[in-house]
């Protein structure tokens, strides 16, 4: 179980070093369309979890 948490703390301080570096490019900002897009998505999800519930 160790060496699976030693792996797990070098990948974190990897991946930290990698963000951290000044050159790092973390891509496009969202627009209105990102947005709009998540809300139908979670409007979506929530009709089908109140329907599940619902018909179970």
């Amino acid at each position: 179980m160790s060496d699976l948490l030693e792996g797990i703390e070098e990948e974190i301080a990897r991946r930290a070093r990698i963000i951290d570096d000044p050159s790092y490019d973390p891509g496009p900002k969202l627009d209105k369309n990102d947005l709009i897009g998540a809300i139908i998505l979670a409007v979506v999800c929530a009709i089908g979890i109140a329907l599940g519930y619902i018909l179970m």
